[in-house]
Formats: C-alpha cells, sequence, structure tokens
C-alpha cells in the first residue's frame, strides 16, 4: 500500500532507531524534521509518564517553536500618546492647513476648516451638556462634516455609539438602553431612531442659528490612553446586541500601525463607503486625516452603487480603498478597472482566491486584512501574492501589527505546533475595555493568563505556517461573516422562537454561489397557525436590521438533533423546504417580465417565479440586489436603485424598467423614500443637509 509518510524501526543493541521516508514533492524536509521532534518528544513524555497521559497533551509546540513564535510576536513599537489621534491630527493642521482634508461630492473641506469645524460643533455639544466621560449616540449623513462631528466629542472627552440606518426601531431602542447616551444627535428624517430615544434628541439640521453663534476658538481636553473613544455594537448570542468598548490608546495604536502597514501617506486619496456603525469605519475616517492625506466620503447612495463607486475612484484620483469582498466582486462585476495604481484592503469575511486573483490581475496591490471588533478593526494584514505557474494566490491573514500578539492555542491554553489548527487568541495593545455594561461576556472572553496576559478569545480556528505567517480556518461557534456582517446566529432564533406560533428554530448558512450566502432558517410551528415567510420578515424586522434577515424558511415537524441533544446544523445544511408547490403566474409574462424572470432565476437559483413575487421573499438579498441591478442595466439599458427591489413585485418593476427606457417617458419618482427637508441655515445647512 502507498503512503504519504512511512516510518520505520529498526532493533540495535543499543536501543531503536527510526527513520521517516516521505515524497518530496508533498513535504518540504524542514516539515518531516518537526514531524521527527514531535515523534521524539511524544516517547519521551509518554516513557517520562507514570499515569495515564491524554494524547491531547502530546500536541504542543517544541522549544523551537515557541521561541520562532515569540520572535513574531515581537512587535514592539513605541510611539508617544500625546492626546492620541487628536494629536497627530492637530500636526496635520499646521502643516497642512489649506489642503483638502474631507471631501463629498459638494464640498471640499481643508483641514484648518475641518478643525474649526470640530471646535464649534465641541462648543455646542458642550452647552447642551456633553462633557468627558459622556457618551452620544450619532445617526447622520455620510459627508465631509461626519469626521468634524465625532473630533468635536473626542475634544470633549466623549465618547460616540454609531447607529445605522438600517436599524429597526427596537435595535436602536436596545442599543440605546445599554449605551446609555446623554443625547442622540441625528436629523428630521430618521423617525425609528427618534421614537426609540427617550430623552435629549438633537436634530442637527435644524440647529443651523445656534451653531452659528458659537465661536471658533479651539477647544481641548486631556485625554488619556484609556479614556473612552466609541462603543460599537455587534450581534451577541444572548439575543441582545452587545457594545464593544474601545479607547483612544487602543484606537491611536491601531491608526499609528496601519499607517506604517499596509501604509498611508500624506498625497493618498482614501475612498470612505462604510457606515459608521461598521468599526473599519474608523480606519477610512481618521487614517487619512492622521498622516495628511484626504478623505472621500461617499454618500450612502454612492456606497450601495458599484457603479457610483467606480466613477468615484476615477474622478477622485483615488489611491486606496477598503471594502468587503462582496463590495469587490461587485465593482468587478461592473467593469472596475483602475485608471491608475490602487492599494486595496479587502476583510470583513474570508477572501476567495478567485477574487483575489482577478483584483491582481486589475494590478490593484491587495492586502488581507484581520481583526474582530474586540481587537480595534484589524490584528494582522497580509500582503497578497500572484500565485507561481497559474495557480491561485495564497491566502493569508499574515502577522501581528505593531503592539499586537497572536496565539494559536488548544483547549487546555497550550501553545499549539506549526501548521496545527487551534483557536486564535489576540494580545497586545489592540484590545477593548470590554463589553458595555456586561461583566459576565467581558469576563468570558477577556482572558488574563497566568503570565499576567490579557488576550482576547476570538473563536476563530487558524494556524501558523512554517514562514510566520497565520492561515484562518473556520469558526469553533455559531457566529458567522455574511457580506461583511458579523452576525451571531443565535440571535435570529432567539427572535424566531419570541413568535407566538413558532416551537422551535435554527439557522445555518448555505452557499449559493461565489459571494452568495443566504441565512437559511429552519424551524417547527406551535399550534395550527402557520405564518408565512413575509409574515414572519415583518415580525423579525420589528428587531433585526436586513442584513439579518432570513433568506428561506423551511418548516420541519421536527429538527434533527444530535445525540447531545444539540441540533444537527450540519444536517439542516440543504433541507429541502416542506412548502407546497409554488403558484402559476396569473398571466403570461411580457417580453420584460420574462426577462426580469431569467435574471431572477438564475441569480437566486429557483425553479418557480410568480409575477407578484417580492425580491426579499423569494431569497434575495443586498449584495444579490446590486447583481440583479447590474444585470437589469446590461440587458434592459435601465438603471434601478436597490430600494426599487425593496418595495416592488416582479411585475411592477417590469413596469418601472419600461419606464425607465422608454425614449418619452419621464424620470420615475422614488417609490418608498422620502425626500429629506433641507432646513437650518448657515455652517449647519452645510454641516447636515441630506446626504
Amino acid at each position: 500500500v502507498e503512503t504519504d509518510l512511512d516510518v520505520w524501526f529498526k532493533r540495535h543493541a543499543s536501543g531503536l532507531k527510526a527513520g521517516f521516508e516521505y515524497p518530496i514533492q508533498l513535504f518540504e524536509r524542514k516539515t518531516v524534521e518537526a514531524f521527527v521532534s514531535y515523534f521524539k518528544d511524544s516517547v519521551m513524555i509518554l516513557a517520562e509518564q507514570q499515569d495515564h497521559v491524554r494524547l491531547e497533551s502530546l500536541i504542543c509546540a517544541s522549544k523551537e517553536e515557541k521561541a520562532m513564535i515569540a520572535e513574531w510576536n515581537h512587535t514592539k513599537v513605541a510611539w508617544p500618546f500625546n492626546q492620541g489621534f487628536l494629536g497627530e491630527f492637530q500636526e496635520q493642521v499646521r502643516k497642512h492647513s489649506d489642503k483638502p482634508a474631507s471631501v463629498d461630492g459638494h464640498q471640499s473641506l481643508s483641514y484648518a476648516s475641518l478643525n474649526q469645524r470640530a471646535d464649534r460643533l465641541a462648543r455646542f455639544f458642550a452647552q447642551k451638556g456633553v462633557e468627558t466621560g459622556d457618551i452620544v449616540a450619532l445617526l447622520l449623513p455620510r459627508n465631509a462634516d461626519l469626521p468634524a462631528t465625532v473630533m468635536a466629542l473626542w475634544k470633549l472627552g466623549a465618547a460616540y455609539v454609531p447607529l445605522d440606518p438600517v436599524y429597526p426601531e427596537e435595535r436602536i431602542r436596545a442599543i440605546l438602553a445599554v449605551a446609555q447616551p446623554k443625547l442622540l444627535a441625528t436629523t428630521s428624517d430618521q423617525q425609528a431612531a427618534r421614537a426609540a430615544h427617550s430623552g435629549l434628541t438633537l436634530l442637527m439640521d435644524q440647529e443651523g442659528t445656534a451653531l452659528d453663534h458659537q465661536p471658533k476658538d479651539p477647544v481641548t481636553s486631556a485625554l488619556t490612553p484609556d479614556t473612552l473613544a466609541y462603543v460599537i455594537f455587534t450581534s451577541g448570542s444572548t439575543g441582545v446586541p452587545k457594545g464593544v468598548e474601545i479607547s483612544h490608546g487602543s484606537l491611536h495604536n491601531f491608526l499609528r500601525a496601519v499607517a506604517r502597514e499596509p501604509g498611508l501617506e500624506e498625497q493618498d486619496r482614501l475612498l470612505a463607503v462604510t457606515t459608521l456603525a461598521f468599526d473599519i469605519s474608523l480606519l477610512e475616517l481618521f487614517l487619512p486625516l492622521s498622516v495628511g492625506a484626504t478623505v472621500v466620503i461617499a454618500s450612502a447612495q454612492d456606497s450601495s452603487d458599484p457603479h457610483r463607486l467606480i466613477d468615484l475612484v476615477r474622478q477622485q484620483a483615488i489611491s486606496i480603498l477598503q471594502a468587503t469582498p462582496a463590495t469587490w466582486r461587485l465593482m468587478l462585476n461592473a467593469g472596475f478597472g483602475p485608471e491608475r495604481p490602487v492599494k486595496g484592503l479587502i476583510g470583513g469575511e474570508k477572501l476567495p482566491p478567485d477574487l483575489a486573483d482577478s483584483l491582481l490581475r486589475c494590478k490593484v496591490e491587495l492586502w488581507n486584512m484581520y481583526g474582530p471588533t474586540e481587537a480595534t478593526v484589524w490584528t494582522s494584514c497580509h500582503r497578497v501574492a500572484a500565485g507561481e505557474n497559474g495557480a491561485r494566490p495564497r491566502i493569508l491573514i499574515g502577522r501581528p501589527l505593531a503592539n499586537t500578539q497572536l496565539h494559536v492555542l488548544d483547549d487546555q491554553g497550550e501553545c499549539l505546533p506549526l501548521g496545527v489548527y487551534g483557536e486564535l487568541w489576540i494580545g497586545g495593545a489592540g484590545l477593548a475595555k470590554g463589553y458595555r455594561a456586561n461583566p459576565e461576556q467581558t469576563a468570558d472572553r477577556f482572558v488574563t493568563t497566568t503570565q499576567g496576559e490579557r488576550l482576547y478569545r476570538t473563536g476563530d480556528l487558524a494556524r501558523w505556517t512554517r514562514d510566520g505567517q497565520i492561515e484562518f480556518g473556520d469558526r469553533l461557534d455559531n457566529q458567522v461573516k455574511v457580506r461583511g456582517y458579523r452576525i451571531e446566529l443565535e440571535e435570529i432564533e432567539i427572535n424566531l422562537r419570541s413568535h407566538p406560533n413558532i416551537g422551535d428554530a435554527a439557522v445555518v448558512v448555505q452557499d449559493f454561489g461565489a459571494d452568495d450566502q443566504r441565512l437559511i432558517a429552519h424551524l417547527t410551528y406551535a399550534g395550527d397557525d402557520q405564518p408565512t415567510g413575509t409574515e414572519l420578515r415583518k415580525y423579525l424586522r420589528t428587531f433585526l436590521p436586513d442584513y439579518m434577515m432570513p433568506q428561506q424558511f423551511t418548516a420541519h415537524d421536527q429538527l434533527p438533533l444530535l445525540p447531545s441533544g444539540k441540533v444537527n446544523r450540519k444536517l439542516l445544511t440543504g433541507m429541502q423546504s416542506t412548502a407546497g408547490p409554488r403558484r402559476a403566474s396569473h398571466r403570461t409574462p411580457t417580453k420584460t417580465e420574462a426577462g426580469l424572470m431569467a435574471i431572477w432565476k438564475d441569480l437566486l437559483k429557483r425553479d418557480h417565479l410568480a409575477l407578484d413575487d417580492q425580491f426579499l421573499d423569494v431569497g434575495g438579498h443586498s449584495l444579490l440586489a446590486l447583481k440583479v441591478i447590474v444585470d437589469i442595466e446590461k440587458t434592459f439599458g435601465a438603471r434601478l436603485m436597490p430600494q426599487d427591489l425593496w418595495v416592488n413585485t416582479l411585475e411592477q418593476l417590469a413596469n418601472l424598467i419600461d419606464q425607465k427606457r422608454g425614449p418619452a417617458s419621464p424620470e420615475p419618482k422614488p417609490q418608498s423614500t422620502k425626500k429629506v427637508k433641507k432646513t437650518g441655515r448657515g455652517v449647519f445647512r452645510r454641516l447636515f443637509g441630506a446626504s
């Protein structure tokens, strides 16, 4: 029998001799030498131990490997805090007072202007009672003034908690209940946030006069590395979002580290595309301002349209762009091909090798980024190189950033050998203070070792490679990354079970192709009343944002169980729905309807559709919506918005397409969006106008 690795033994007068034989095409000599070292160490342990020995205890790193890992983790860099980011920004104000600092589609603010606006806003917030140690909730338009609002709070020693316009009222209410902000700063069109907040609410688009009367004198606060900078809420396994508290010291270390690698220089122009409620927005908004570069802020509409993003990259001479794999894929499908060199940062979920290959072929300098919110945005990075001899690129998450340590440990907290998967633990200057008002979860995830090192348990499987890089594996729990969003499946399940007609529920992620991962909810009913998928989505939208909404609901008499009594999630994946056959359309589709139906069937992987189907009710999600929009433009020459897919049936969308491409047809009005009332005077009209 042919084997990949043979071990032989020979008896000699002095004892046993052993040897390893291996094909050089499969193993490097260093790998086999490591096998020999593990084998010798294991034999010695077994020979010396008199009691029973657990096999797991034999799988541990050798002294040589521990020394190598310690060297790779030797990332210490000393840089003075000096007010953290604010100190860095003030230095750039002195050096580049007239240079564009923050730009959007309507205005360009110099470093001096941005600083003056931050000072005015700081005095305005101070008049409303904001002081050191307070938290302010923010739900504001994406425009050039957004960094000034955040900096105004930091100048007062206050922190911010970001809210996203896609959050439903109950989710906002849950976040505010934990965050306990001093006030909410938003605009008059954000009805859900206003309804959810019972305290002081500032409608910033109506405060123009108040800001006009603020002096321009500088505002300073004595920040320390331990001062709270922001609280970002992530999906929680208990059914309630959990707030990660990040200090100014952690933020400052992160910005200094990524300014060095992957690197950003004062001549760069970075395109910011991420919502403030996603922590990678910190890099986009404040890394450029810390080094004298320019941040170009895409509006919410621009960020959701790959064609607009491509136009912005070209028109604004963008040199660096950060996005999730899903967004990069959409831009490629929409014809992305930079006219000048672009550095691309990619993260938020696992990087597919084929996507990396496509971006490298577009001459993008590609950096794969990794890091949980609890360790301040990114923890490690790796520059992706093209594969040799036509092979796909090697996908790694690299080495730790400055003042960061990475450990791959077993269940007993022991360091694992190189090449062996274990749980990834993170230490260093980027660790969060903990979870807001949640000491139990903080104690569970943030652990202090017997050596006095504070570490964060990521729940990610990873391993060290022999050239000192970290390779990502999978998750150890039910946390998933879908289209860049971090989701605890238990949060969806708990909210499903709260429905009076649902007995049990389990949610899994199922792959339907490249960058098409869908949330599938498997459930049992309680009673005779069986809610439809549309009814369940309406119910869930009370608590959950759209990115956490299942694309399919599958009913079962009973969920499959493991011997332990837990749900067998692996068995659930791929199980078919027990729902009856699809209804037939009530008439023959028109040419446009038939073409649109074909696009939907291809992307949704469905055999049957009806004219009164709505996109979200037949398996659609935000990423697929953008793909549908791209295909519609290619097929029909009509440009739609994602919102059109949320509120129209297939039949209504076909009519909308016919209107848009008709030579004499007027431009259709938005189906469900409301115009933002532009109020306020003076500077505040410029600050907080509609995005």
